[in-house]
């Protein structure tokens, strides 16, 4: 099977970030911008356009820069070849019905023909030749065998010895290969033996005792995420023969260990702003109505990557840990001062009030102040290694515009119940306390 490659290379854009801002406006409202095709664009008009012809398969593969990688893989495993084919021949047609998939490869395509050579046994028994003998020497006439390494002055090179014929290796040239029969008399490869010219099989890996077939999927999505839980539900249904499985490759590993590892870290975070709160406010309770500050800006995270078409992945992540020590400002803030103001003998009623009304214009300066300043790079298409900045600064602003204004209404509701329920908790444990002290005295009497 023969193919060609055309290569693209498209130029890429230095814009600074208010301009390329500018041009998204322009997108959104529909105002069109000249500029350069950027890579979705190119292989959308190329899949239009690309002309098409019987027997002609045209794929588009598209390799992103950097740390952007447009591919993802699916492996089968099994020990049947053939049958491994056939299995990956429907993956093949269940990915292809996913709108985000350009075009599909795997280890079968591009394979090169093969010459089988069927051994005649008897035939080649009654001339005193063997299989193994045949096979040997035909391997050595086409790839020559490796001799000694020839020492040189100061090196080693490499020799290896080729018949002089067949260097440059054919059909034919195979075909009148002869070989020393019993009686000395040389015999043609074509009188005991039969040659067929068939497609090859591509590349074929074991893993773990295992066949490999790999797919791979091209996309033009950049929710890697998202286009795995698509695979998921074309697949579905897709049955597989006994001792045959199937996974999604190293990718989808990495994902999910990436996912696990920012899990864990969210985990701490909250948890560490959680023990500092306890130490600062000296109690155990109250530190959670801080705490819930946090699912607001989850709240706005989610709307604004969703409003924006944002994948929540790499460093929209990284924001998200970020945000979570940055967003419970606001909220210690507030508490701590309707803290203070209790302590001076202000009720609590009345210190929730007087303390939202002189933090209501800090907390808004401090948050503005840092949403402006994160403008630029939710705005701009700066990269790290590949990786976009926009995400981080999107999902900062989001959760900080959402947990800015639920703070300042539901931070102080929630203080009351959880100020309610330790005033609870310290009456239940002062009365068991005095319960205790009672029967104690109680029984110290009696033995008296």
């Amino acid at each position: 099977v023969g193919y060609g490659n055309i290569h693209v290379f498209l130029e890429s854009s230095d814009d600074e970030w208010w301009y390329s801002t500018y041009k998204g406006i322009r997108s959104t409202v529909g105002i069109p911008v000249k500029e350069h095709m950027d890579r979705k664009s190119v292989i959308k008009d190329l899949q239009k356009k690309i002309p098409k012809f019987v027997g002609v398969r045209i794929a588009v593969e598209s390799q992103g820069g950097g740390g952007s990688d447009p591919r993802v893989s699916l492996n089968i495993f099994g020990d049947d070849v053939d049958v491994l084919a056939d299995l990956l021949g429907e993956v093949e047609r269940r990915l292809q019905d996913i709108p985000s998939v350009i075009s599909i490869d795997s280890d079968l395509e591009r394979a090169n023909d093969e010459v089988h050579v069927t051994i005649d046994r008897d035939r080649a028994q009654k001339l005193g030749l063997s299989a193994r003998t045949v096979g040997r020497n035909i391997g050595f006439a086409l790839q020559g065998v490796q001799l000694p390494f020839y020492q040189a002055d100061k090196r080693e090179i490499r020799v290896r010895l080729y018949l002089e014929k067949l260097n440059q290796a054919t059909v034919q040239h195979l075909k009148a290969l002869t070989f020393p029969s019993k009686s000395g008399e040389q015999i043609s490869l074509m009188e005991f033996a039969k040659l067929k010219v068939n497609q090859g099989r591509g590349t074929i890996r074991r893993e773990d005792g295992k066949t490999r077939l790999r797919v791979s999927a091209f996309t033009t999505k950049d929710d890697i995420k998202g286009l795995y839980a698509e695979i998921d539900k074309a697949l579905e249904g897709f049955s597989l023969p006994r001792g045959y499985t199937w996974d999604k490759g190293e990718r989808y590993s990495k994902l999910q260990e990436e996912d696990s590892t920012m899990s864990f870290a969210m985990i701490m975070a909250v948890t560490c702003v959680f023990l500092l709160m306890g130490v600062l406010f000296e109690s155990f309770i109250l530190p959670f109505s801080v705490l819930l500050s946090i699912p607001f800006a989850f709240l706005g995270v989610y709307w604004t990557l969703f409003a924006t078409g944002t994948p929540m992945a790499g460093l929209a992540m990284v924001g998200v840990i970020v945000l979570i020590g940055v967003v419970v400002n606001n909220a210690i803030v507030l508490v701590d001062m309707i803290n203070r103001m209790r302590e001076e003998g202000m009720d609590r009623t009345e210190a929730i009030l007087e303390a939202g009304r002189n933090r209501f214009r800090p907390i808004l300066m401090t948050t503005f102040t840092t949403i402006f300043g994160l403008m630029p790079m939710a705005l701009g298409n700066s990269t790290v290694m590949g990786q976009p900045y926009a995400p981080m600064g999107r999902t900062m602003m989001g959760g900080l515009i959402s947990s800015t204004f639920l703070t300042l209404l539901l931070v102080p509701l929630f203080y009351t119940f959880f100020d309610d329920l330790r005033l609870v908790l310290q009456r239940i444990a002062t009365s068991a306390w005095k319960r205790k002290s009672s029967v104690s005295s109680t029984e110290l009497t009696a033995d008296d």
